[in-house]
């Protein structure tokens, strides 16, 4: 009677079973395991349509574009020192029924880049006021006048405004290289939460599907248990696994759920207004993954380091720090020199308009500091900068090629790893397949083949975090040699 339903046990342990085994042959691979959850009504966030949408709607890249455009506003700013501009007066004063004086002053002035002023106008003064000086009379006409003015020393080779259109100039450009840095920044940091939601997601799936096997298992030795076939020891080992695999499938939805909240941060309508997952959005899934490592990419871009270097925003700031630096030193050297300005106008009536040589009108002016301290000490601090720039240069220019090459460490490391893991995942769910044959022949035991579950599921959890550390690090990679906007650009 005993063998006859030890027999009936294993009749039904092996109905039991090949109904697990099944599933499992369904599910050859670990990808295959998480693609036959998905509900094929969810729609799917890819990874390029979500960088697409960063990069478009998110606050932090229309500042970007802002910085980018107040570095062009602010070039236009400074070459409005270059404008042509009029400039006049009229001034008339009557005092105790005397006329004291009748002025006015109209004319042109063209800034040239090279310091000069060009100068054209009219001039009249009332000869008749009571308190007229004869210096400034003029024909009834007026006096026309077409002259220049040239600094001769100080300000000849450059001036204040050839300086600030050079720095706004150096500034624009910069403003460009920051824009590039604060899309990187963001693309990076949002790169890192979509890996970490793919991680969450499909770590949720494994959880649900190993959850699907234990109920079965359970179910299977509780019958067989009320049968009077298995003690109650393996009843509560089964409900045990079924525990443990229950926390790990509540865990693993808190961290879809948190992971989805963390990814929200960054989407945004065109209306720059938040949106939000819905649970008909999910991102790609395990098997295709892969596409998504490309080493042979990764490797290219580590060979190529040194023209990535060479062009790096952050590079290429210092470098135009540098550039504004050399011409506000070229600035403060000019002004060692005497400031000597020459002026020289030609003049003829108002009324005839006629340029004659023996009509003009000529001067000079001359400032020149005895001690030149303030000259000299701007220059020494104008030097002392560039050197701390060049300073500043060649150490992040290491840096950043040191980061480079640690980050591609990691990378190739991480691959050995996920390919390990890849292969360790297949192994343990063929050695728990085998575990369920034995012990339908009765060679092996519950605990056993829990155990290979468990270790299994393990290693599935894993190569998923792997897998995500070695996407967040490519971007990494990507941010440290600031080419990450090229997904979007």
């Amino acid at each position: 009677m005993k063998k006859s339903c030890l027999m009936a046990g294993k009749c039904f342990f092996k109905g039991a079973f090949v109904s697990l085994l099944l599933l499992f042959a369904a599910n050859r691979s670990f990808a295959q395991v998480i693609d036959t959850l998905v509900d094929l009504d969810v729609q799917v966030l890819t990874y390029e349509k979500f960088l697409e949408m960063v990069r478009a709607t998110h606050p932090m890249a229309k500042q970007a574009d802002i910085v980018a455009e107040k570095g062009k506003m602010q070039l236009r700013k400074s070459r409005g020192v270059f404008d042509p501009y009029l400039e006049g007066w009229y001034k008339d004063k009557y005092f105790k029924e005397s006329n004291y004086y009748e002025t006015f002053h109209g004319g042109l002035v063209i800034p040239t880049w090279f310091g000069a002023s060009v100068k054209a106008g009219w001039d009249y003064n009332d000869s008749n006021g009571v308190h007229f000086n004869e210096e400034y009379y003029t024909p009834s006409a007026g006096t026309a006048y077409l002259g220049v003015s040239v600094p001769v020393g100080a300000g000849l080779i450059m001036d204040k405004r050839r300086l600030e259109l050079r720095k706004a100039q150096a500034f624009q450009q910069s403003s460009d290289q920051e824009r590039i840095l604060m899309l990187n920044t963001l693309l990076l940091d949002a790169t890192k939460s979509y890996w970490d939601w793919m991680e969450a997601y499909n770590q949720l799936m494994v959880a649900e599907r190993s959850l699907e096997i234990a109920r079965v298992r359970i179910a299977a030795v509780q019958s067989s248990y009320e049968q009077g076939d298995l003690a109650a020891m393996d009843t509560l080992e089964a409900y045990t696994q079924l525990q443990a695999i229950q926390l790990s499938a509540y865990d693993a939805r808190v961290n879809l759920q948190n992971t989805s909240l963390y990814l929200s941060i960054y989407l945004w309508d065109e209306e720059v207004k938040p949106l939000e997952l819905t649970e008909k959005m999910r991102p790609v899934l395990s098997s295709e993954v892969k596409k998504y490592r490309r080493l042979e990419e990764t490797r290219a871009l580590v060979d190529s380091s040194e023209q990535l270097l060479a062009n790096h925003p952050i590079l290429a700031q210092y470098r135009l720090k540098m550039q504004a630096l050399r011409v506000e030193r070229r600035y403060k050297a000019n002004n060692l020199l005497p400031k000597l300005k020459f002026e020289y106008s030609f003049l003829a009536p108002g009324d005839k308009l006629k340029v004659s040589g023996s009509n003009y009108k000529w001067g000079f002016s001359v400032y020149y500091p005895l001690f030149l301290r303030e000259a000299r000490g701007d220059l020494r601090i104008a030097d002392l900068k560039l050197q701390e720039t060049e300073f500043k240069l060649r150490q992040k220019n290491l840096e950043l090629k040191n980061k480079l090459l640690a980050s591609q460490n990691k990378l190739l490391t991480l691959e050995e790893q996920i390919k390990l893991y890849e292969s360790a995942s297949y192994n343990y769910q063929r050695l728990l397949e085998l575990e369920e044959i034995k012990l339908q022949s009765g060679e092996s035991s519950l605990f056993k083949v829990n155990e290979r579950h468990q270790k299994m599921l393990n290693a599935q959890m894993k190569l998923l975090s792997l897998q995500t550390k070695y996407l967040q690090e490519r971007a990494g990679l990507f941010w440290v040699a600031a080419v990450l906007t090229n997904f979007t650009d």
